[in-house]
């Protein structure tokens, strides 16, 4: 007998059983749900430690790619800026002049970021060696 209930009142036990049956098919809902996340996240997760380990992609094809899309880019932006000194009649001379400045602009801020990214790999080996020299020196003494 459920409590609550009266003797040959089958209607409310049906309603009292389907209610939990259904709440327990609630919470199997919500567990299977919570374990589809965990699984989705561990999938993802194992996708991008596999891409930052090389992947299955080589890194000459994204090389490549990336050479031939700066080439076409560099040839596109060319054919544009000579069809526009044709078309407002600017002096080729000129833009060839215009054309010096922004390439020695270019690779003087290439030169920096090289040469920053030359003087941190210089301190960071530097504090290596000195972080080890130090490990060293507490072991001994």
């Amino acid at each position: 007998m459920v409590p609550g209930c009266r003797t040959g009142d089958n209607r409310s036990v049906l309603a009292r059983s389907a209610h939990i049956v259904v709440a327990g098919e609630a919470r199997l809902r919500v567990k299977r749900g919570a374990m589809k996340d965990r699984r989705d996240k561990l999938h993802r997760a194992d996708a991008v430690r596999r891409r930052l380990a090389g992947g299955k992609r080589p890194r000459g094809i994204e090389h490549r790619r990336l050479a031939r899309t700066l080439s076409l880019g560099t040839l596109a932006v060319a054919a544009a800026i000579y069809w526009l000194a044709v078309e407002y009649d600017v002096d080729m001379g000129e833009l060839a002049g215009y054309l010096g400045g922004s390439v020695v602009f270019v690779v003087l801020f290439a030169a920096l970021a090289i040469g920053g990214a030359v003087v941190l790999r210089v301190a960071r080996k530097l504090q290596r060696r000195w972080r080890n020299r130090t490990d060293r020196g507490s072991e001994n003494g």
